[in-house]
């Protein structure tokens, strides 16, 4: 995911997050790239679904957290 973020293959990336999330949910390495490609998009709906999934894990992430307060 991270190669294809950098070769600005979005949509690519985001599907490889996507898989990595499927096989490990509390990967949390993985859901922070998803975030931070959805933001770099500005796909914000989908970025919140995102947040609010992994904030059910980890609820206490304020680096999770600030990503509600932004948008």
């Amino acid at each position: 995911g991270n190669i294809l973020f950098k070769l600005n293959d979005f949509d690519e990336a985001i599907k490889y997050y996507k898989k990595i999330i499927v096989l490990e949910p509390f990967n949390e390495s993985s859901s922070m790239n998803l975030i931070e490609v959805l933001n770099f998009l500005g796909r914000y709906d989908e970025l919140k679904k995102e947040v609010n999934r992994i904030l059910k894990i980890y609820p206490d992430a304020p680096h999770f957290k600030k990503y509600l307060r932004e948008k």
